[in-house]
């Protein structure tokens, strides 16, 4: 791991750890930045902002699910909206470690909250974009499957830690929460085929 990669990480815990025992609205990036050795400068080139740093993952998870969008076999893109949520539900996979915590810092500050709906509604843009430019479909069916897509990620992500519940793995959340659409007849069960 590179220095720069290192020096993120150690941010990115620092501040989680001060949110939780101080409150994010008390802790200031230079508070963030001390405890880690670095400048506001450097906690910068990271993060554009205080609470970005609780979104570490959504370029990468962005960008690998774009690209399994364009190059997925699927044969519609309904198929390729539930494959491209496995695929960004196992990225944000890798930060499970430190997801119960952060759920409980996000829901305690309303800009956050704010901060996180932005970010679902670049998701589901970007889901859109991917799948209009993959199969051509109207730009309103895919804002469509781009919402019901997010929708069903974000759900299947905070289910758990609303209602205590334990889960394996987000995956199989995902998978659960396509599969009860199809109980609901929203969906057809063949679509669940192709991820």
């Amino acid at each position: 791991m590179s220095k720069a990669s290192r020096t993120k990480v150690q941010l990115f815990e620092v501040a989680i750890d001060m949110f939780s025992r101080l409150g994010y609205d008390a802790v200031t990036v230079k508070d963030i930045a001390e405890e880690v050795g670095v400048t506001e400068r450097t906690f910068f080139r990271h993060f554009p902002h205080k609470s970005t740093i609780l979104f570490p993952a959504s370029a990468e998870v962005l960008s690998a699910a774009r690209q399994q969008v364009l190059d997925i076999d699927a044969g519609s893109p309904a198929e390729a909206a539930v494959a491209m949520t496995i695929v960004m539900a196992r990225q944000l996979e890798q930060f499970t470690d430190w997801h119960p915590e952060r759920y409980r810092i996000l829901h305690s500050s309303r800009e956050l909250l704010a901060v996180e709906a932005l970010q679902h509604e670049l998701w589901a843009t970007e889901i859109c974009n991917a799948l209009v430019e993959r199969f051509g479909i109207a730009e309103l069916d895919g804002r469509l499957l781009g919402a019901l897509a997010t929708l069903v990620l974000r759900e299947s992500n905070d289910d758990g830690f609303r209602s205590g519940r334990q889960r394996a793995t987000l995956v199989e959340a995902v998978r659960a929460s396509w599969q009860r659409l199809v109980s609901l007849g929203v969906l057809s069960e063949h679509l669940l085929s192709s991820e």
